[in-house]
């Protein structure tokens, strides 16, 4: 996992697509959560697939491996991270220590997003983050 985080962040250069893939046929109730994300970069992709018999994250580096794609490239928050590359990648560890979580930090020039994928239930969940000074009207 360590080689493919580091030739991504590295070497992939721009995002250009997002993929949301489902196993099976999605039904309205789970459109907004995904078995897989797919990331295609400039030179290579990114596979992010939910582990269903522990909800951790495996790493891939082919592709969707899954039959129903949806493209994602044109809704929020991706559609604001096309075009950026990577900043930063990191890896999230629960407190029991399974990996089941993913941050990536996707940038250009003066400006800079995070998006959080978590393994919940043995699918994957999608959060932006923002900014602290974004969020001041909630703390305090």
């Amino acid at each position: 996992m360590n080689d493919l985080v580091r030739e991504a962040a590295e070497h992939y250069g721009s995002l250009r697509s997002v993929a949301g893939v489902h196993a099976f046929r999605p039904n309205a109730a789970r459109d907004s959560r995904y078995d897989e994300y797919v990331f295609a970069f400039d030179r290579g992709s990114l596979t992010v697939t939910a582990e269903p018999s522990d909800d951790s994250i495996h790493l891939g580096g082919t592709g969707a491996t899954l039959p129903h794609v949806t493209d994602l490239s044109n809704e929020e928050p991706w559609a604001r991270l096309i075009g950026c590359g990577i900043l930063w990648i990191w890896r999230l560890t629960n407190h029991n220590g399974f990996v089941d979580g993913l941050q990536l930090e996707l940038g250009q020039p003066g400006e800079c997003w995070s998006v959080q994928l978590m393994c919940e239930g043995s699918a994957l969940s999608a959060r932006s983050l923002g900014s602290l000074d974004r969020m001041s009207n909630l703390i305090g």
